[in-house]
């Protein structure tokens, strides 16, 4: 699915809506799963500086329990600004989803669980703290990751906690002080420091590699 996800945003398009509903999965004919991204209706265009389409107040931006930090912290403060949504913010949400799944696909029951995490469900700026514990402090963390899936205990070990600490780490970088004033988050050097590589070596996964078009 990131595969999928950055080919579309190498032809300046960016999907700003990854949830459980809009990621998908099919088999191919051999048995293998492929990753599918549906609902590309609040999807834009964005430029080569990786700058989106004017967002307005009256458009919707995103979903709560997936959004990224910065993205919904500046909406939970009314601060939404023009050409906002950008690639790294679609790569979180990507990584909130990950954590939603192990929680909540029990493919061997073919079930979705109950809601584990209704503080990322509730109003904006709450579940901002939530998301930023389960990133800074360890005991939150490890009291979701216990409620996870047995069968996803290895894409814990092996993804979600070394994500975790690149999302963490990106982010205490990102965050500059100017002058004598408080610290603010800075977007340019968090967009350097959460990449499509950086996110797939961190999983250890090799990227696909895509066969030229046929004429």
């Amino acid at each position: 699915m990131l595969d999928v996800h950055l080919r579309a945003y190498e032809a300046h398009v960016l999907h700003r809506d990854i949830t459980e509903i809009t990621a998908m999965t099919r088999r191919r004919p051999d048995g293998k799963a492929l990753g599918v991204l549906i609902d590309w209706d609040i999807a834009c265009f964005v430029d080569a500086l990786d700058f989106s389409e004017l967002t307005t107040p009256q458009q919707r931006i995103g979903t709560g329990s997936f959004m990224a930090i910065d993205l919904q912290q500046s909406a939970a403060n009314g601060k939404i600004s023009a050409r906002d949504h950008r690639y790294f913010h679609d790569l979180e949400s990507l990584f909130w989803l990950l954590v939603w799944a192990v929680l909540h696909f029990d493919l061997e029951m073919k079930r979705r669980r109950e809601c584990l995490l209704q503080d990322w469900e509730c109003e904006w700026q709450t579940a901002v703290l939530y998301k930023e514990g389960f990133l800074t402090n360890a005991d939150a963390q490890n009291r979701i990751m216990n409620m996870a899936l047995e069968p996803y205990d290895d894409l814990v070990e092996r993804w979600i906690g070394p994500l975790a600490d690149m999302f963490q780490a990106a982010r205490l970088k990102s965050s500059v002080r100017v002058g004598k004033g408080p610290k603010v988050f800075n977007h340019e050097m968090y967009a350097k420091e959460v990449t499509f590589e950086k996110f797939m070596a961190t999983i250890e996964v090799k990227p696909r590699e895509w066969a030229p078009e046929k004429k």
